[in-house]
């Protein structure tokens, strides 16, 4: 599989990206990869791609397409561009010799175009097409919920390896009909009772009581198709070392107040490489909506569920930062 040449990733020299891919797209645009011509010839030293798509992104890295603006190498009158010599070492495009696909390079942001600018410049540069011309060129800066190249503590997630289970649908017709207080011991899913996230779970103790301006069958319902969905999954491939740490919550906003959310933890995961094994796997094995990976000296998985759609959104946060870093990523903190 070809790496994704993506903003950051060093190149010989170039300009305008004239050629891409041609079975790998993003948002319907060829996508550069490694070692696909960008305009002609070869210059050294290599130098990093400093400009890219300005709406269009890959694990939240701009990506490279067709007519993007890459970098600029001038010598005297004459600027130069060559091919990308190396890409991203973990997120890939389809294998060239395969059959085309309309769409094989997952576009997780979409950004209009203009936001995030940080600064722009207008440059010099040789185009292939209509020759020297004015170009405006934009340096895109992540979001504030993105990661800097700079910070070192993080390092990126690994591409996908397993395949995601259906959705599995929860019938609420015994809560509807059910009258008056809900006891602890009321079933939720086949391993999980109402007390379990809501009153006795290991860190918080929340009984039962209308939230958000949902009635307390409709939280009922929502834990019940949070423990088919996320817990019930989880148990069945983990094992009895899933701890609930909070569940259901009185918070007046998020989706613990709401039902849907649930923080998990394992006892037998001690070490950071396991907690960062496990985040990898729960991300890929499971349907959720919210999946944070909260990790530092010690560490909580929370993860959301909702009938109304799942997002797939992963974040990760480190217990002393009030940061969330798009994407799982992982928290060096010990050996």
């Amino acid at each position: 599989m070809p790496a994704v040449v993506r903003i950051g990733d060093p190149i010989s020299c170039g300009d305008t990206m004239a050629q891409g891919s041609g079975n790998t797209f993003a948002n319907g645009i060829p996508v550069s990869r490694k070692g696909i011509d960008l305009t002609a010839g070869h210059c050294y030293p290599p130098i990093p791609i400093i400009f890219a798509s300005p709406n269009v992104f890959v694990n939240n890295i701009a990506v490279d397409r067709v007519r993007d603006p890459i970098a600029v190498h001038c010598c005297g009158n004459s600027c130069h561009s060559g091919v990308a010599f190396n890409g991203s070492p973990n997120v890939f495009a389809n294998d060239p010799g395969g059959p085309p696909a309309s769409v094989t390079v997952v576009v997780e942001q979409y950004v209009q175009p203009g936001v995030n600018k940080l600064f722009a410049s207008q440059v010099m540069a040789d185009d292939p097409q209509t020759g020297p011309q004015l170009l405006e060129y934009r340096r895109i800066q992540e979001t504030a919920a993105g990661i800097t190249p700079q910070d070192p503590v993080f390092v990126e997630e690994a591409p996908p390896t397993t395949t995601k289970p259906a959705e599995v649908p929860a019938d609420c017709s015994d809560i509807e009909a059910h009258q008056g207080k809900f006891p602890g011991s009321f079933p939720l899913s086949t391993n999980f009772v109402l007390s379990q996230i809501t009153t006795n779970t290991l860190v918080s103790n929340y009984p039962l009581r209308s939230n958000q301006g949902l009635t307390e069958k409709q939280l009922v319902c929502n834990l019940r198709i949070l423990c088919v969905n996320v817990l019930e999954p989880m148990l069945a491939k983990y094992g009895s070392t899933l701890t609930i740490n909070s569940g259901f919550r009185y918070d007046s906003w998020g989706q613990h107040g709401k039902g849907q959310a649930v923080d998990v933890s394992f006892k037998d995961l001690t070490k950071e490489k396991q907690w960062w094994d496990r985040a990898v796997d729960i991300k890929e094995s499971f349907v959720y909506d919210q999946f944070i990976y909260e990790a530092e000296r010690s560490v909580w998985y929370h993860l959301s569920y909702s009938s109304a759609g799942n997002r797939r959104q992963t974040l990760t946060k480190a217990r002393r930062s009030e940061k969330y870093h798009v994407g799982i990523q992982r928290i060096i903190t010990q050996a």
